[in-house]
């Protein structure tokens, strides 16, 4: 009896010891398996996380590409302003030289002289000319000719014009012999002046000077 009671003792130790190998075996294979389904999840956030960091550099580049493209742009568009904005201060300064340098001659003239454009608007009116009339040249500048200042025939008191309008029509032309300006007090002074058109380097009329 007591030999058997030791050989089933025996089979339970072994058959105990075979369960715990074939546990130990299974959680071994359990470890493992999770240890592999781990590294490949690593591998594929790695591989996730470049991509977005390769997504991410693209559209980056992208924006930093449209950026440069809208900053080129924005500077070529100054650039054409500030050009356009300098050849109008350049033109504009130069009209104005050319405006002060033909004044600056017209005052240092002795004898009276005015101009009009073609529209018969004054444009040039010298000391001479508003002492002569008794019109300053603020009165008269801006205004036409005709509204301004009043020339007539001394015989007849008839209003002529005819020799301003034959300059602009482009030929030059001389008042009457018996012309007189009928000044701002209303006293008449005999006048003897000659009309010349104003010719643009087309030559075309853009207006007179009546000296």
């Amino acid at each position: 009896v007591g030999l058997v009671a030791k050989i089933e003792q025996s089979t339970e130790i072994s058959q105990n010891i075979f369960t715990e190998l074939t546990t130990s075996l299974e959680l071994e294979k359990q470890n493992r398996l999770s240890g592999e389904l781990s590294v490949q999840a690593q591998e594929t956030i790695l591989i996730a996380t470049k991509l977005s960091d390769i997504n991410t550099a693209a559209e980056t580049s992208e924006l930093n590409r449209i950026i440069i493209l809208f900053s080129l742009a924005a500077l070529m568009f100054v650039l054409l302003l500030v050009g356009s904005f300098w050849e109008i201060w350049r033109a504009t300064s130069r009209e104005e030289r050319e405006r002060l340098r033909i004044k600056a001659i017209l005052n240092g003239i002795g004898d009276a002289v005015f101009a009009i454009d073609s529209n018969g608007t004054i444009i040039l009116f010298n000391p001479i000319a508003a002492k002569l009339s008794g019109y300053s040249e603020k009165e008269v500048m801006g205004k036409n000719y005709a509204k301004a200042l009043k020339f007539e025939l001394a015989d007849t008191g008839k209003r002529t014009t005819e020799f301003i309008e034959t300059a602009l029509s482009g030929e030059q032309s001389s008042m009457a012999s018996n012309t007189v300006v009928v000044r701002k007090d209303g006293k008449k002074i005999p006048v003897a002046d000659s009309a010349s058109p104003l010719l643009s380097n087309q030559g075309s009329v853009e207006g007179v000077v009546v000296v």
